[in-house]
């Protein structure tokens, strides 16, 4: 989706996965554009710069400590992009100029374990909330088709609209697990070089 200023654009892009978003925001800013804005966690705004000028990383942390983060941020020359899809706010995205800022600045190992165990907790919550929407979906579409035996109903059961409501919400379920696998992966690779450097 481009605007009518040329020098302005924003695309739609849906991630769950954060690492993939970072990755996604700053081949834009290889190409030339800065993020400036994220509206309703898809929707990204950028602005025209030179090519390979800014980069942009994410810092999380708990709510009350993100305020005193951006501060600390802005005075080492980074700027804070405003989003409106964190509604616990404690996800911080920062951009800055290449060369003027340490880019490894909010990027400890520490942060990064952090950060991705309250990653991995929230895709392990959102799992469990679709496992069990559906098991009330199948439940239900079972109800409505007076289904005693799941082995001769088992077709009819998920052809049902509540039944592909159900496979549906088995899908993203399934997807977020291995989302939380990957990031609990994650976590034991920071900790173990954690240990390697200590």
């Amino acid at each position: 989706m481009k605007n009518k200023d040329k020098n302005t654009i924003t695309q739609f892009k849906g991630f769950f996965d954060l690492e993939k978003e970072l990755e996604y925001i700053n081949n834009m800013n290889k190409q030339g554009w800065k993020l400036v804005y994220i509206k309703c966690g898809c929707f990204y705004t950028y602005v025209k710069t030179q090519p390979d000028e800014y980069f942009t990383t994410i810092y999380m942390d708990d709510k009350e400590k993100i305020s005193q983060m951006t501060t600390f941020a802005a005075q080492c020359g980074y700027e804070s992009v405003p989003h409106t899809m964190d509604g616990v706010g404690n996800l911080l995205y920062l951009t800055a100029p290449k060369g003027k800022v340490s880019e490894e600045f909010v990027c400890d190992r520490e942060s990064k374990i952090k950060f991705n165990s309250k990653l991995s907790i929230f895709y392990l919550i959102l799992s469990i909330a679709f496992f069990i929407l559906t098991a009330v979906f199948v439940i239900e579409a079972a109800a409505c088709l007076n289904i005693i035996e799941i082995s001769i109903g088992t077709v009819l059961l998920f052809m049902t609209p509540i039944g592909i409501m159900g496979l549906i919400c088995a899908g993203s379920g399934i997807f977020l697990l291995l989302l939380f696998i990957k990031s609990h992966k994650k976590i034991k690779q920071l900790k173990a070089e954690s240990f390697i450097y200590e």
